[in-house]
């Protein structure tokens, strides 16, 4: 799950370490794990369950351009927690 400006937050998929690569490559403020799983298929189904409720898995590169700013990264935690 990662945290960008204006309280938008993204589900994502990543390997071992590449997830914070990605976490950096996408320029999310923010992040926290909220599963590991041994298997890309069973890891994929989470992601789906969790675009269920709304999150989203997308976030375009103009909205991030567009909203770089300072955040108060304790609030940020709170909302992925």
């Amino acid at each position: 799950m990662a945290y960008f400006p204006h309280d938008t937050v993204k589900v994502g998929v990543a390997h071992g370490r590449r997830k914070y690569i990605r976490l950096y490559e996408q320029g999310a403020l923010c992040a926290l794990l909220a599963f590991s799983c041994p298997d890309g298929k069973i890891a994929r189904r989470f992601e789906s369950l969790i675009r269920m409720t709304g999150i989203k898995d997308k976030i375009i590169s103009q909205y991030k351009l567009n909203n770089l700013a300072h955040i108060d990264l304790a609030y940020a935690q709170d909302i992925l927690n």
